[in-house]
């Protein structure tokens, strides 16, 4: 261990010229390059999520938790405002979304590839890192379970079992369930 420590603050061998920028002792990378291991997972980005304009998809998002991220009214229209600013930076087609206390679920259309991963990957960032602030518990971990997911919808009749479940969601009690809570409208 005294060997790999001693290689490890090698003058010039991580952050100097030739090494690793911005490596420190200690770090994923700079005990891998010590190791002399290639390839790591923890030198490879996440693998990119291949999602091709000209179709329909299934998009949804839980909390970390089952945490509630929609409690108050104000949350509820947090989140519209957050969603109104990712459609005007990243604009895509929603055909329709629904709203619920620990997640959302959102059908869409995008015209480009990566236009869903652009609108979803700010959304959700932008969201988490608001509601953490408002709610004053930054710090405390993820607000999301993880990344989005997304589902191509496959054919016509499966675009109408999303629709439909969408504005057919089981609510709390106390949650409307009349002919304004559906498809495109947040539910409370």
């Amino acid at each position: 261990m005294a060997e790999l420590i001693g290689v490890q603050a090698a003058e010039g061998f991580l952050g100097g010229p030739g090494g690793i920028a911005g490596a420190r002792n200690g770090d994923a990378a700079s005990i891998d390059v010590v190791l002399g291991i290639r390839g790591s997972s923890r030198l490879m980005p996440r693998t990119a999520r291949v999602a091709p304009g000209g179709f329909v998809y299934h998009v949804l998002n839980r909390s970390a938790g089952k945490r509630h991220l929609f409690a108050k009214d104000a949350d509820f229209e947090a989140f519209q405002r957050v969603m109104s600013e990712a459609h005007q930076r990243h604009p895509i087609r929603i055909l329709a979304f629904a709203v619920l206390s620990n997640h959302w679920h959102f059908l869409v259309w995008p015209e480009e590839d990566g236009q869903l991963t652009e609108f979803f990957r700010w959304l959700t960032h932008t969201h988490a890192m608001r509601w953490r602030v408002a709610h004053r518990t930054v710090g405390y971990g993820p607000l999301y379970q993880g990344r989005f997911k997304r589902f191509p919808v496959q054919c016509d009749e499966h675009l109408l079992t999303v629709l439909r479940s969408s504005s057919g969601i089981r609510r709390r009690p106390g949650w409307s369930s009349g002919p304004n809570c559906g498809a495109g409208v947040v539910c409370r």
